[in-house]
């Protein structure tokens, strides 16, 4: 994660800040946020789920993707779905300078940011445009584009102007989430052991999650998987792959039902609560009338309850068992 990011002054009074101010403030913080997220980097190419924009932005997931788009319309920046990476065309420009010296040392830290750029089709126009200035190496090859990003609203429309024509133009194209995934939102995106590299995440949908509730009712699931988020977060090193994380998820689950009441029941408030001598005392008392069978085994040969008796003592107001009974007579 980065600790700081240039952002020009000049960005609110130039040609381009006043350009994207004309579609309204929502646009207007996804632009700067593209500058200053926490997933970015120094050369502007990164991966950056639709996502992470509206959670941390504020803005509704509709909003982010129409923000986004009218960026890439504007030749701010451009997206791709497929891949979920943005490029913003000068931020490298702005964050590195104009060019580097050959010898500069972050010559090798941006070749190599550049060789761990996901997959998407922006690396060889990237390349060809910074090769120079940055004197990279080992021009990358891109990936096919996507389709470009599309607001819900524009889909819509455009299912509604189309007519099917065959059996195969109706079918779902190749690559589409199926209808379980639309209907199944993610909750959770947990860090993999690759997360630093490729962006790569664990994500735990709410059925996933209703699923673990049923399993370990005692745990608030939710919360839970926000405290695995945090700690894969701040732990890179520890971080498990993208296949163990199921294994990973539900050990820690279970961790939390057996140190829950009554190792996952949900038993009434305070059950667990620690005694105080005096509730010690009495439990102790409890368990050996109990261990004599009855309330007539408390009562002596002659008549006389000889079972123990609690008394107070004059220190800490802790009590102590003392015998009813006299000395010498049992």
């Amino acid at each position: 994660m980065r600790e700081y990011s240039r952002f020009a002054p000049t960005f609110w009074t130039g040609t381009t800040g006043k350009a994207i101010k004309a579609h309204g403030p929502e646009t207007t913080l996804v632009a700067v946020y593209l500058f200053t997220n926490p997933h970015a980097n120094m050369l502007g190419i990164y991966y950056l789920p639709v996502l992470y924009v509206a959670h941390e932005t504020g803005i509704p997931l509709e909003g982010a993707s129409k923000a986004l788009q009218r960026l890439s319309e504007g030749g701010f920046c451009s997206y791709d779905t497929a891949s979920e990476v943005v490029w913003v065309y000068e931020m490298a420009r702005w964050q590195v300078g104009e060019s580097l010296n050959a010898k500069d040392n972050q010559v090798k830290s941006i070749n190599k940011l550049y060789q761990n750029i996901p997959k998407c089709p922006f690396l060889g126009e990237f390349f060809e445009k910074y090769h120079a200035a940055y004197h990279l190496e080992n021009q990358r090859h891109s990936e096919a584009p996507s389709k470009p990003l599309r607001s819900q609203e524009q889909e819509q429309e455009q299912e509604q102007d189309s007519s099917p024509i065959g059996d195969e133009l109706c079918a779902e194209p190749k690559g589409s989430p199926p209808a379980a995934a639309i209907d199944d939102p993610v909750v959770v995106e947990i860090p993999t052991n690759r997360h630093a590299t490729i962006g790569e995440v664990y994500q735990v949908t709410a059925s996933q999650v209703s699923g673990f509730q049923v399993t370990y009712p005692a745990v608030d699931v939710v919360q839970t998987l926000r405290r695995i988020q945090s700690w894969c977060s701040h732990n890179q090193p520890k971080r498990k792959t993208l296949k163990g994380m199921p294994k990973f998820i539900d050990s820690w689950l279970a961790r939390e039902q057996d140190r829950g009441p009554n190792h996952g029941s949900r038993s009434t408030p305070g059950a667990h609560t620690k005694l105080t001598p005096a509730q010690q005392t009495r439990q102790k008392l409890a368990e050996r009338r109990a261990a004599r069978g009855s309330d007539a085994a408390a009562v002596g040969g002659d008549g006389r309850d000889v079972s123990p008796s609690v008394e107070l003592s004059d220190g800490d107001g802790a009590e102590r068992v003392v015998d009813r009974a006299m000395p010498g007579t049992h």
